[in-house]
């Protein structure tokens, strides 16, 4: 920074000029002497220049070096975009054509793209993680992975937590398993779930360095994933699939081959923390028929609470219309009030019910062939569901098992 420097006598009798105002601060003239390395030397005035919120002006000594003084307005290279209300700032990670916007509470912006970088949204993710294998606390993993607001990296979270029960128990594999099949249709469609098994498959080999064996945990985790039905049985039929994961893929088709391998699978970390998910279905699928006998509420309240199985309660939503697709308008009409009871009992949220209803819409096709009547079935329990305000008016399930 260029520094003020006050002229002694000596320079002010050189200049043959005196001031009969001693508070006054005049320009002096310029010095001229031959060879002399300072030109334009201007005196500090009174007052700096006031820098206001988009406006900035330089305050400086002109020694020839530097540009004059200016103000920077919309267009000029130094100008503050970021000063003016109600702009919209682009991450840096953004993609083109993004739609996704989040409000940035820290700078009281919108942000057009992720709030987060890439490499804090893994460390945020990976402290979850830990958080949840410490909790078992599945819906509060979800929402604090939904506040992140950083929807465009969601696939990278299947390497995350598969990465970080290479190295543990199976209560910790079984944990990631009950994790992906609840972020199914919720933040992890199918699409990004496949996206996300191609990513491990891309870092194998460093998983093998750090874990060894963990081409047959990885292999475990992606026949789980087809039994959970979050991810479809042609991904592994995929050319591209095949030839990315190489052992991998073929290890886990050998373990979908062999005789009863669902039973196998859906205890395939031992006893782990929660029931295998065949076995929850077998259950849901039972009270759900028991109920439709008795029309019993409480008794079906009871056994829903019984589970335990939170994360799972999409999976009811979606059983309970398919089970009644075959059933009297009578019926269909009790296997509605039987959701309306369980939301109203704070068993059921509304999010529950916006996924298993997804769900239905994603097997609509293969239910038709079994059922006809099965679109017009689905129509009724959403109309009945958004006439009792369970979910918004709004609500379009999506084939691919996400709400809109």
């Amino acid at each position: 920074m260029a520094t003020f420097s006050t002229f002694g006598p000596d320079v002010a009798a050189s200049t043959g000029r005196t001031s009969s105002k001693p508070n006054a601060n005049p320009i002096p003239e310029t010095v001229t002497e031959e060879g002399s390395s300072k030109r334009n030397v201007i005196r500090k005035g009174k007052q700096l220049d006031v820098v206001s919120r988009n406006k900035k002006k330089l305050a400086s000594v002109d020694d020839g070096s530097l540009e004059p003084s200016s103000t920077y307005d919309i267009g000029d290279p130094l100008y503050e975009r970021a000063d003016d209300e109600n702009c919209i700032l682009v991450s840096g990670d953004s993609v083109d054509g993004c739609e996704e916007r989040h409000y940035d509470s820290t700078t009281g912006h919108v942000v057009l793209g992720p709030l987060l970088t890439l490499g804090e949204f893994k460390r945020r993710v990976d402290s979850a993680l830990l958080e949840y294998f410490e909790s078992t606390d599945c819906s509060e993993l979800l929402k604090i992975i939904h506040e992140l607001g950083c929807s465009e990296y969601h696939y990278h979270i299947v390497r995350r937590s598969v990465s970080l029960a290479c190295d543990r128990t199976g209560r910790e594999c079984e944990l990631v398993s009950q994790f992906l099949s609840a972020a199914y249709s919720q933040i992890l469609p199918s699409a990004e779930m496949a996206k996300g098994f191609e990513r491990v498959f891309e870092y194998i080999e460093d998983l093998e360095i750090d874990a060894p064996g963990a081409s047959n945990i990885v292999a475990s985790f992606l026949a789980r994933a087809l039994v959970d039905e979050i991810l479809p049985p042609s991904f592994l039929t995929d050319e591209r699939i095949e030839s990315l994961g190489g052992e991998v893929v073929q290890a886990a088709k050998r373990m979908l081959s062999r005789d009863h391998q669902f039973s196998r699978l859906e205890r395939i970390w031992g006893p782990g923390d929660g029931r295998p998910v065949e076995e929850l279905k077998v259950e849901i699928d039972a009270l759900l028929e028991e109920y439709l006998v008795s029309y019993d509420l409480e008794e079906a309240e009871r056994c829903v609470r019984a589970l335990r199985a939170a994360h799972f309660h999409h999976e009811l939503v979606k059983r309970a219309v398919v089970t009644s697709m075959d059933k009297s308008a009578e019926q269909q009409a009790k296997v509605a009030d039987l959701v309306q009871h369980l939301h109203a009992s704070q068993v059921l949220s509304s999010e529950h019910i916006q996924q298993g209803l997804s769900k239905v819409k994603a097997k609509l096709s293969d239910l038709t062939l079994d059922a006809p009547c099965a679109p017009a079935v689905l129509d009724f329990f959403i109309k009945a569901l958004t006439e009792a305000k369970l979910i918004p008016k709004d609500f379009t399930p999506t084939a691919n098992g996400a709400a809109e």
